[in-house]
């Protein structure tokens, strides 16, 4: 009798179990497929900034730094452009957009001090990183980013802005 009793309530938990699931996972479902309409261009824009902004750092002192501070703004406006698009299904990482388009001008402004671009490269690549475990996160799970990683985002945010910051406070 006993053995019946546990079949039953394990055969309801059961069944409970799969109905929330089920419903969860058509929600799931349905976030995955708005992420991926935007995830390639979101991702080669982020991508981008970076490389083109590492590029620009290169050739800091040369007559080519003109040249790549342009290409390298022109990646930030793409991403400040699908930035938008992504506004609400990748809430919470719009500032994080906003702030990695601003790489490139920020190592222009920091052209008379190399080793300040290179500090504010490396903050703005690992905000960079940031970005795409948050992205990757919310394609895998079908959901937007979690707190924890909204989180590190914010902080990598925060270290990019303070080292930018201090930096033109110096300055001025």
């Amino acid at each position: 009798m006993l053995a019946a009793i546990i079949a039953a309530a394990a055969t309801v938990i059961t069944l409970i179990l799969t109905v929330m699931n089920k419903r969860g996972e058509e929600y799931r479902t349905a976030q995955r497929d708005v992420i991926a309409e935007d995830l390639k261009s979101i991702g080669k824009a982020v991508h981008e900034v970076i490389a083109l902004s590492t590029i620009q750092r290169k050739v800091m002192g040369s007559p080519q730094h003109a040249e790549r501070y342009r290409a390298a703004a022109e990646a930030a406006k793409r991403l400040k452009e699908k930035r938008l698009d992504v506004r609400y299904t990748l809430w919470g990482l719009d500032e994080a957009f906003r702030t990695l388009a601003r790489l490139p001008d920020w190592l222009g402004h920091a052209k008379p001090a190399p080793d300040v671009a290179t500090h504010i490269l490396a903050d703005g690549k690992a905000l960079g990183v940031q970005i795409d475990l948050a992205v990757r996160n919310a394609y895998v799970t079908g959901a937007p980013p979690g707190i924890w990683r909204l989180f590190r985002v914010m902080r990598a945010v925060k270290r990019f802005r303070k080292r930018y910051e201090s930096f033109s406070a110096s300055r001025a």
